[in-house]
């Protein structure tokens, strides 16, 4: 069983509830260790009370962490999982706990500069999709580019988007 904090965004009346709600959660449960994703999530959970927090950076390099957020993680995680060995050496220089978990793609098989080897099938339809808040800095533009050169060598190609944000029309 989980509980999930369902807005990322910081709503100060709201938190003594949601912190009240981990408290509970947490004695009933008793995790081991808290896995939190976003910078509310974090804050929520330090709050509670909760720990140990395992806090997760989604980035390639630490320019790409606001200060604010890497100044929280810091104060209130016990740990940091990162996916870039980079990232993983700059994190650990600041004395933070931290454990490197290779992204689950496999990079050079998305290199743009590779050759292009696509198996085309014979029969059926193919559908290749993400699930995604439709924002800006998302790039899918990128996602509509790749789609429009693997459309021209794979018939009958769909694309299904799944998600809401800012962007959808």
């Amino acid at each position: 069983r989980q509980m999930c904090i369902r807005d990322r965004h910081r709503k100060p009346l709201f938190d003594w509830f949601v912190a009240r709600r981990l408290r509970e959660f947490s004695r009933e449960f008793r995790p081991s260790v808290v896995h939190t994703h976003l910078g509310n999530d974090l804050r929520l959970a330090k709050k509670a009370g909760l720990g140990p927090i395992l806090h997760s950076l989604y980035v390639h390099d630490l320019q790409a962490v606001p200060a604010w957020l890497f100044r929280a993680v810091s104060r209130k995680a016990n740990g940091v999982v990162v996916h870039s060995e980079r990232l993983l050496r700059v994190v650990a220089s600041f004395g933070l706990a931290c454990l490197h978990v290779p992204p689950p793609l496999d990079l050079e098989r998305f290199n743009p500069d590779r050759e292009l080897r696509c198996p085309v099938p014979r029969y059926g339809e193919v559908t290749a999709g993400v699930v995604a808040r439709v924002q800006p800095h998302r790039r899918f533009d990128l996602l509509l580019s790749a789609f429009k050169i693997a459309a021209e060598s794979i018939r009958n190609l769909r694309l299904v988007v799944v998600g809401r944000g800012t962007r959808l029309k």
